[in-house]
């Protein structure tokens, strides 16, 4: 699966997790989309836990 990286960026493409059973995959790949978003967001000095404009916390009444 490649991302939308430039074409001189040598990790651009995302490594998949193999598993036994094709239902499997498609969680397998979500799984290696969101370990590879926390590695940007820490690249890029952001706190994956505390997105901008989201608050994570809902507050009841």
């Amino acid at each position: 699966m490649l991302l939308a990286a430039p074409d001189d960026v040598p990790e651009a493409e995302l490594p998949l997790v193999a598993t036994q059973h094709p239902a499997l995959d498609p969680i397998a790949a979500i799984l290696s989309f969101y370990v590879m978003a926390a590695g940007l967001a820490a690249a890029r000095g952001r706190n994956p836990d505390a997105p901008r404009h989201l608050n994570k916390v809902t507050e009841t009444h």
